[in-house]
């Protein structure tokens, strides 16, 4: 590794993957956790044969 490199801090990775993941959804009005995704009823296709 060069000097003027920096270590390789893969919480710092993580922790900005999940923030931009939490703009990216929120921006796009999809519920952001799991628990929120489970939530949500789903919505099936008008095309499908009921069970």
């Amino acid at each position: 590794m060069a000097d003027n490199e920096a270590p390789l801090n893969l919480d710092d990775h993580v922790d900005e993957a999940e923030k931009r993941i939490t703009r990216e959804r929120k921006e796009k009005g999809v519920p952001g956790n799991a628990e929120e995704r489970e939530a949500v009823d789903p919505v099936e296709p008008d095309d499908q044969a009921p069970e």
